[in-house]
């Protein structure tokens, strides 16, 4: 299933997971109401996935 999407999304599985725990991250950011950092991880996470990866 992972391999299926990852392929879909033209991302290695490894990206793939990378991504989740980033957007995990953002959804409990967003429950802190911690808003600027979800911005700021959101638009690293738009520029790249271990990019922001490496801010989790």
């Amino acid at each position: 299933m992972i391999q299926e999407v990852s392929e879909n999304l033209n991302i290695s599985v490894g990206s793939y997971h990378k991504g989740k725990k980033v957007f995990e991250f953002i959804s409990q950011l967003r429950e802190m109401e911690k808003f600027k950092a979800v911005v700021a991880l959101e638009m690293e996470f738009n520029r790249s996935i271990d990019a922001a990866y490496k801010f989790v």
